[in-house]
């Protein structure tokens, strides 16, 4: 764990010094990371250690990045860390907003394929309009307009998914697909 805290004095305008203290931000490589979410969340640090070498498998990219600062990833290793954090933890519900927003091609498989190996036994909510990613990692999408189910589609292609989001938002007609 790193701390910077600095203190600087300032002469104010009648010639007294008033403290001004700034505290960088506390920064913990991923590892730490890990470990410290999942004992804020009551697990003991053995039970964070054990939860993680179990996760290591589904996260091919930890063995690279565990010792990073979490400042120093990319975009898209930030968002599988992440993903780890909710798997290591336990959680049974995963909101995952625009996964590939900002990703090159490899990224994007890179977060896809993490998505498809971790969600048995939980419910993964994806938010996209990346109609390609959401066909490709979703078991059922759901459209939404004027914040009501709009459309359910159970395992749909990529072009169905296009059209439905046609008729929903531009007011074109769905033509059988």
């Amino acid at each position: 764990m790193q701390k910077d805290i600095r203190i600087k004095y300032k002469k104010s305008q009648d010639g007294r010094k008033s403290n001004l203290i700034q505290s960088e931000k506390i920064i913990f490589c991923i590892c730490k990371n890990l470990i410290y979410f999942s004992m804020l969340k009551g697990m003991s640090k053995s039970t964070a250690d054990a939860a993680i070498d179990r996760g290591k498998e589904k996260f091919p990219i930890y063995e690279t990045v565990k010792n990073k600062l979490v400042e120093t990833l990319s975009y898209g290793q930030k968002r599988i860390v992440s993903l780890m954090s909710a798997v290591v933890t336990g959680a049974k519900c995963v909101i995952i907003d625009e996964a590939t927003d900002g990703l090159d091609i490899d990224n994007r498989k890179l977060v896809a394929d993490t998505i498809r190996s971790v969600r048995d036994g939980r419910s993964i909510i994806v938010i996209a309009h990346d109609f390609s990613f959401a066909s490709d990692v979703a078991d059922t999408l759901i459209f939404l307009k004027d914040g009501r189910f709009a459309e359910v589609v159970e395992n749909g292609r990529e072009e169905e998914i296009g059209q439905i989001y046609k008729k929903l938002y531009h007011g074109e007609e769905r033509a059988d697909v």
